[in-house]
């Protein structure tokens, strides 16, 4: 029997908010690249949620992310354990449009990586190739 205590996992920000308001996951890291290791590889999710009005007025101090890893905070993620960073539709936004790699990926990532698909996500996957030039 294994006398060592359960290490919680870690939680930042409001699954309340976050998951409910998801508007697109998917996949990223070495899944969504192809070279994931059967039998090795940690699960790597990335999405974008929108706030409730009450937030983006700042009417509630917030997070403007959530974030749930199966391993406590220090530890190295492993086989089997999920990293999952969802980013407030403004953060989101910020990232992206400084040019942000790991951020872009949802927005790139193909078909079959996504894992929650809205509406309001296909639009923003549309913006992917819209250009600022005239």
């Amino acid at each position: 029997m294994d006398a060592s205590p359960q290490r919680p996992n870690v939680e930042y920000g409001d699954p309340a908010v976050a998951l409910p308001n998801e508007i697109l996951r998917s996949v990223v890291g070495s899944g969504v690249h192809g070279i994931a290791i059967p039998g090795t590889d940690d699960h790597d999710e990335m999405g974008v949620y929108v706030e409730p009005p009450e937030y983006i007025l700042g009417i509630i101090e917030h997070r403007q992310d959530y974030i749930w890893r199966t391993q406590p905070e220090g530890v190295r993620s492993g086989h089997g354990d999920t990293d999952l960073v969802l980013y407030s539709l403004r953060k989101y936004l910020r990232l992206a449009t400084k040019g942000n790699p790991t951020a872009l990926l949802p927005l790139f990532a193909p078909e079959r990586s996504l894992v929650v698909r809205t509406p309001l996500g296909d639009e923003l996957r549309a913006l992917r190739t819209a250009s600022s030039a005239p």
